[in-house]
């Protein structure tokens, strides 16, 4: 399976499409079918996961039940106790979800421009563009940087490159990159920004971009994806993660 599909999948059923995502996988879903199969799939495995999780804490609990019928009513309080240490490590385990690199890989989605220039005249940044989208992101970094050495006002270069840095795990250079930016691209790099500063544990600086965004963007996209991270980042659900 495509790595892009994987990503757009996961990101589906974790309910964390962007608007662009979710016209990308309403038009996958309809007219490939080996995408499709993969959807269908991916649905019944988490549906069986699930199932096989409530069969066995339903076991576990008949087991206990059955066991200290018998016993005397101390045992009772024992069993309380037991189902809600069963029932807790469940929780718990479900409020992993809500940690911070968990919620930075459910959140950053790579960027999907596709090429359509195809003959000689191909730019330099449509080239950089073109390993991006082959997943060779260590000579599209390199590409977009020459780029960006030669026209530092080009926003386009800059702004796939800090892309590239995130997927390359180079934080700490994404910032400044993303800090940069303006502009047409100022709102997703701020996007961008404040995704690189959950990945770094710092959420004070995380919330502030997210409250700034959903105050004074007009992207609606946008807009919904920082809506939905700062509900996730004020679950209380966080204080069980790790």
């Amino acid at each position: 399976m495509e790595e892009r599909w994987t990503q757009l999948i996961e990101r589906f059923f974790d309910n964390a499409l962007s608007d662009a995502d979710a016209i990308e996988f309403d038009q996958l879903f309809e007219n490939d079918e080996a995408f499709k199969k993969e959807v269908l799939l991916t649905e019944r495995a988490i549906k069986v996961t699930k199932l096989n999780a409530q069969k066995e804490l339903t076991d576990k609990i008949r087991a206990l039940d059955h066991s200290l019928r018998s016993r005397s009513g101390t045992s009772w309080i024992r069993a309380a106790v037991a189902v809600i240490i069963v029932g807790f490590v469940g929780l718990v385990f479900y409020a992993q979800r809500f940690n911070n690199d968990n919620l930075y890989s459910s959140s950053f989605s790579p960027l999907a421009d596709e090429i359509t220039n195809l003959d000689d005249s191909i730019t330099d940044l449509e080239q950089a563009i073109s390993f991006y989208n082959l997943f060779d992101y260590n000579e599209a970094a390199y590409r977009f940087k020459s780029i960006m050495d030669t026209d530092p006002d080009n926003q386009t270069a800059a702004f796939y490159y800090g892309n590239c840095l995130l997927l390359m795990d180079d934080y700490q250079n994404a910032l400044g990159v993303f800090e940069s930016l303006n502009d047409m691209y100022y709102w997703e790099g701020q996007w961008y920004l404040a995704l690189t500063y959950l990945k770094l544990n710092q959420e004070d600086k995380t919330k502030e971009i997210l409250s700034r965004i959903v105050r004074e963007s007009d992207d609606e996209a946008i807009i919904n994806r920082a809506s939905h991270l700062q509900k996730s980042l004020n679950s209380p659900l966080r204080k069980l993660a790790f």
